[in-house]
């Protein structure tokens, strides 16, 4: 009776030191990484490169984050709703997250059908650094402007390990400028990686936009682990013009 209680007893112990899940909820434009305090009742004390931070810091769980960035911020435009997270270089994401565009107030993913054309996505949070991932997560709902890189690329994902765990991006937006600024990126997504990754998907609310690109997709993984559905290729959000977009061709080789 006694082992059967004290495995008990180590079990629960073992749940109640467990890692937990942590969504953070970006509330300014800052690219401060020191802006972490990420306390929901506190405003202004999480910066996306702060939340990032403290996700890193974890292990073994799958973090979020949102946004509820105030349109008073001094990135944002006080009555279009969008915002601008600032910063220059890589954001890197070493673990496992999850980063979500579509939560800011205001933003809608798409409902329109990769079969009837267009998309109707509605994004209010541009992203000018790029986004490095090392880990598996999903990036969605973000325009994902490159600025922050000098326009090269705004999103690479390079995990070398051999893994399960899928990449997934969806419902972005490559190269826009909900600012008004420069757009345009050398390649708007490089995967270096031996994981699967999936570019879109079969839902609505997962195609993502391409057209603002020279290459669209830089891919050096190996074959079949990289699955792309129902995004919009060389054109813009209508479907139908191709003013103002580049080629956005598919780039493909393989990573030792």
């Amino acid at each position: 009776m006694s082992i059967v209680r004290s495995a008990g007893l180590l079990a629960a112990l073992a749940c109640a030191h467990a890692a937990q899940a942590a969504t953070y909820r970006v509330d300014t434009t800052s690219a401060d990484v020191g802006v972490s305090g990420c306390d929901d009742a506190t405003a202004s004390d999480c910066s996306l490169a702060g939340a990032i931070a403290k996700a890193n810091a974890s292990n073994g769980v799958i973090d979020t984050i949102h946004f509820q960035i105030p349109t008073s911020d001094p990135g944002c435009h006080a009555t279009q709703g969008w915002c601008v997270i600032a910063g220059s270089g890589d954001l890197i994401v070493n673990e496992a997250l999850t980063i979500d565009g579509f939560t800011q107030p205001g933003a809608s993913a798409n409902t329109i059908a990769a079969n009837a054309g267009g998309l109707d996505a509605v994004h209010k949070i541009q992203v000018n650094p790029a986004l490095r991932f090392t880990a598996p997560g999903t990036v969605r709902g973000l325009v994902l402007n490159g600025r922050g890189n000098n326009q090269v690329y705004p999103l690479l994902y390079a995990n070398p390990n051999l893994t399960t765990d899928e990449f997934r991006v969806e419902g972005n937006a490559f190269g826009e400028a909900l600012d008004g600024g420069p757009q345009m990126v050398t390649w708007a997504l490089v995967v270096q990686s031996r994981s699967p990754v999936r570019v879109g998907g079969l839902q609505p609310a997962a195609r993502n936009l391409f057209c603002k690109a020279g290459a669209a997709l830089v891919n050096h993984t190996n074959s079949g682990k990289l699955k792309v559905y129902g995004n919009l290729f060389g054109v813009n959000a209508d479907g139908n013009t191709m003013t103002g977009c580049g080629p956005a061709e598919a780039i493909d080789g393989n990573w030792p």
